[in-house]
């Protein structure tokens, strides 16, 4: 038996001592006039009056007690039912507010596969980066085939970036369709060396930023971070290089993201 049910169960047990006081209250009045019958035939009416009203005060009395009693214990429940009730009202907003977050969250992460899924997806094949002296300076030839396995991109143009904000256009395209993974687009240009190299680093990096409108007529853009080790780089040889994709979920141009 939990706790309000044993308060409502010692509630329920004074009334019954409240009634038999009240009957053996009567019982003893009763008796006290019987016994005095004679003097309580010669009471006037007024005397009756101050008679009843002095039997009967402390029963009265008693009664009154037991009454504000019964109400504060009624109002009692009523503030426990309230915060009981406030309290399944705070893990029903707790409930709906995770019931909403999950919706949102749901939503979120469909919006993320449909700007992914609208997008093409890139191979670089072939990929060279080759010396070249020209009157006196010496650039850099970048060469590779690119492919596109998945959705369709259209006005394709490459750009590229030393320090990823000042970007320098070196290539543009044309539409770009999921059935060029047979052949794919070949790319070319030429940087000027100081563009590529850090002289005060030993590794240099270079951005190139491919630069498209997707399935669903957005701009985006996707990165291919070109690493070189200037320190390695041999006369009349291939540049060596590492290169890694770099991916934000909503392919924009973020410096901050990376």
């Amino acid at each position: 038996m939990d706790t309000n049910k044993i308060e409502e169960t010692k509630e329920k047990s004074k009334f019954p001592y409240m009634l038999i006081f009240t009957i053996v209250y009567l019982a003893m009045v009763i008796l006290y006039c019987l016994l005095d019958v004679k003097g309580m035939r010669t009471l006037r009416p007024n005397e009756w009056g101050d008679f009843l009203a002095g039997f009967f005060a402390p029963l009265v009395f008693m009664w009154l007690i037991y009454g504000y009693h019964q109400q504060g214990k009624e109002l009692s429940l009523q503030i426990e039912e309230l915060s009981n009730s406030v309290a399944q009202q705070k893990s029903l907003a707790i409930t709906a507010q995770q019931e909403l977050d999950l919706l949102i969250d749901r939503e979120k992460r469909q919006t993320e596969l449909e700007i992914i899924n609208a997008q093409p997806y890139f191979h670089v094949k072939d990929f060279e980066i080759k010396q070249l002296q020209t009157h006196g300076a010496l650039c850099f030839i970048f060469s590779f085939n690119l492919k596109n396995s998945r959705n369709l991109c259209r006005s394709l143009f490459t750009m590229y970036s030393k320090d990823y904000v000042n970007n320098q256009l070196v290539w543009e395209g044309a539409d770009f369709l999921p059935t060029d993974l047979e052949k794919g687009i070949n790319i070319n240009f030429n940087i000027h060396s100081r563009y590529v190299i850090d002289e005060r680093e030993d590794i240099s990096v270079l951005y190139l930023k491919f630069f498209y409108t997707d399935a669903i007529d957005v701009i985006r853009i996707q990165i291919l971070k070109i690493t070189i080790d200037h320190n390695q780089i041999l006369p009349q040889l291939n540049v060596p290089y590492a290169i890694s994709w770099l991916h934000n979920k909503n392919f924009t141009d973020d410096p901050n993201y990376y």
